[in-house]
């Protein structure tokens, strides 16, 4: 069952859950499951990860965004240059990329 999931704090606001399981139903994406991640600080997500290891690709809140850099094995040149990465992407065996 794929996952995916918003990193950020506070996320009772935020649609995306509601939004992300109607897209994938409509897809006939059944199985892919969106979940909401609260993270009130960036020097958590090792935790969280270990914590929660399927998601593929969370999205990510300010103010996480730019701090997430640092946190990533890998990540694109130009990731940051441009202003802050708002999605991550799971590699192969590594924590986040």
């Amino acid at each position: 069952m794929p996952d995916y999931g918003l990193i950020g704090y506070p996320l009772s606001h935020s649609f995306s859950r509601a939004y992300f399981t109607e897209k994938f139903e409509r897809l006939g994406l059944g199985d892919h499951r969106y979940h909401l991640f609260p993270l009130p600080r960036i020097q958590e997500l090792p935790e969280l990860i270990r914590a929660h290891p399927r998601p593929r690709g969370p999205n990510v809140t300010l103010p996480h965004r730019q701090p997430l850099l640092r946190f990533l094995e890998a990540h694109s040149p130009g990731a940051g240059r441009r202003g802050p990465l708002k999605t991550t992407r799971r590699g192969e065996g590594t924590p986040t990329r």
